[in-house]
């Protein structure tokens, strides 16, 4: 694994320039043509500026909210209400722009009247907006947790219920099994559905949107198993995420967390994932387990990343990804699918540097990637967007305060974002574009520069008070011959046949900053530095620049700095 989207072997003449950040991006740049030095900045130092919190429910037993986008940038909401005893349906729709519901109402399940709703789904598939919610209860034709689906044709002003609400699909394999999340499958109006199950493998099922085959406990829902053959370290309900995407590479990616059934060797919170791929048909049945003839399925479920946990996948132009927590160092990191190989052979990308819940990734048109989450438990709504397929990524941003959980966020194809989620009792809504992940620097002027005697100083005039910090780090592996990093947890390199920290800290510094005044802090080099600068050897080094302001998020930015050696005699 490696965390530096720039490479150490650049030939830099003591310049910084910030690392894994698009230098060509407009108005997300501190720029500074000082002594030879050029400086960039991102950073998350304030709140989007597109839209704000719009409450659209408030209800004590409001279930996870739904949220997909249509092409004109109209965002279609749906929850659960089980405040009383037979479960209902919500439904919002809201324009770009708008302040509130354009439509909205209430769709009741057939499902008798005592009932539950396990989750809800929104899919936009051209002009047609789906509503599925996965409910249960005492109608006896509805036994097996089936999933209802309601159809909307008119911009999401009234939605029809399918088949009379008889389940359009089931991945049930044996008790408490529940549904992971839908997808617009690749193909003509054909959907799927993932499910996992406490005591045995996951599933998945492909169903059409406009006329399924009707199931029931009398005759079952077609349906994958994803882990055939496996008898022991049966994956289990954990969660997962699947995300399908068309065109050229088209295909379906699931992750799921796996508690290390199958997982790494550390046995902790791991991941695993399955890929099918192409259209769904006849002859490429996303219905037909892995090694089935005739199956869509390419790879049964495998081991995935180690000691990550919070996995959302994600699919489009850009190919398929997935934003979890990299637990090794608690960062919000992206890992791209490597689709050629079938596998997650990328290095880890960092959206953030804190931790993250309730996780969700998607696409515009054009391959540009937005990714949600609340940074912790409660913690604020943060939005990141990337421009180059999760390469390098702005942001992150706060889209809102302190939100209670269960986020989840969607785009159109042109880039209109949403974001829905509960806080307290309330559901919210929060639009946004790739725009807001544009954050002005805290820096009237900023200098970044190594000197051979092995220090590193930044002269910097903040535009707010605040504490200020640096950290200067460089890849193990530049210090010591590595070796082959295979048996390692990603973050780590073999070094003398010990697995280390893929990066070693050479120096830290901190103080506090008063707006408008001049700060130059001075970060001396560890001995370790000092004695290969006296060999003669150059350190590329990461600076990792923090700003606390006194209030607000904290504005944090990476440099990469060079420091020449000096060799003497």
């Amino acid at each position: 694994m490696t965390w530096a989207l720039c490479s150490t072997g650049q030939a830099f003449k003591i310049a910084t320039v910030l690392r894994g950040r698009r230098r060509s991006r407009r108005n997300l740049a501190l720029l500074l043509a000082l002594q030879g030095f050029a400086v960039f900045g991102t950073g998350s130092a304030a709140l989007a500026l597109s839209g704000s919190p719009i409450k659209v429910a408030e209800g004590q037993f409001d279930g996870p909210p739904a949220v997909a986008v249509d092409a004109s940038g109209t965002a279609y909401v749906a929850w659960a209400n089980e405040a009383t005893k037979a479960v209902t349906i919500h439904w919002c729709t809201i324009p770009a722009g708008a302040a509130g519901c354009s439509h909205s109402g209430e769709l009741k399940p057939e499902v008798g009247t005592e009932s539950h709703a396990h989750r809800t789904d929104v899919l936009v598939d051209g002009s047609t907006m789906v509503i599925l919610a996965e409910v249960f209860g005492t109608a006896s034709s509805h036994e097996g947790e089936p999933v209802e689906e309601w159809v909307s044709t008119d911009g999401g002003a009234t939605f029809a219920i399918v088949d009379g609400g008889k389940s359009v699909t089931n991945g049930t394999i044996s008790a408490d099994t529940e549904a992971v999340n839908a997808v617009i499958l690749p193909g003509t109006n054909v959907l799927g559905m993932g499910w996992v199950t406490a005591v045995e493998q996951p599933s998945f099922s492909a169903f059409a949107l406009a006329s399924p085959a009707p199931c029931s406990v009398e005759v079952p829902c077609e349906f994958a198993k994803l882990q055939p053959g496996v008898t022991e370290h049966l994956l289990g309900n954990p969660g997962g995420s699947i995300a399908a995407q068309s065109g050229s590479a088209a295909g379906v990616l699931g992750v799921y967390e796996t508690l290390a059934k199958p997982g790494c060797s550390s046995g902790t919170f791991d991941s695993a994932y399955v890929f099918g791929s192409g259209a769904q048909s006849a002859t490429n049945d996303y219905n037909l387990s892995p090694g089935t003839p005739g199956s869509a399925w390419r790879l049964a479920l495998s081991p995935g990343d180690c000691e990550v946990e919070y996995l959302a996948a994600g699919g489009g132009p850009s190919g398929f990804g997935v934003l979890e927590e990299d637990l090794a160092h608690s960062y919000t990191v992206y890992h791209r699918f490597d689709q050629a190989h079938e596998s997650f052979d990328t290095p880890y990308v960092t959206v953030a540097r804190e931790a993250e819940q309730s996780p969700s990734v998607s696409q515009d048109g054009a391959g540009g990637v937005y990714a949600t989450y609340l940074a912790g438990f409660k913690g604020e709504v943060r939005f990141a967007y990337s421009s180059d397929g999760g390469s390098t990524w702005s942001g992150p941003v706060t889209l809102a305060g302190a939100g209670g959980g269960e986020l989840v966020s969607s785009v159109s194809p042109a880039g209109q974002g949403w974001a829905a989620w509960k806080a307290g009792e309330a559901t919210y809504v929060q639009s946004f574009v790739a725009a807001d992940a544009t954050v002005a620097p805290p820096y009237k002027s900023l200098k970044l520069k190594g000197h051979s005697g092995g220090t590193v100083t930044i002269e910097m005039v903040p535009t707010e008070s605040g504490l200020e910090s640096i950290v200067l780090t460089v890849p193990t592996a530049s210090l010591a011959a590595a070796t082959d990093a295979k048996k390692c947890k990603p973050g780590q390199v073999k070094l003398k046949g010990r697995c280390v920290a893929a990066t070693t800290t050479l120096g830290r510094a901190s103080a506090k900053a008063k707006a408008g005044h001049k700060l130059t802090l001075t970060v001396h080099l560890s001995r370790q530095a000092d004695a290969l600068l006296a060999k003669g050897r150059t350190l590329h080094l990461t600076a990792i620049n923090t700003f606390k302001p006194a209030a607000g998020t904290p504005y944090v930015h990476d440099y990469a700095v060079t420091v020449k050696g000096h060799r003497h005699g």
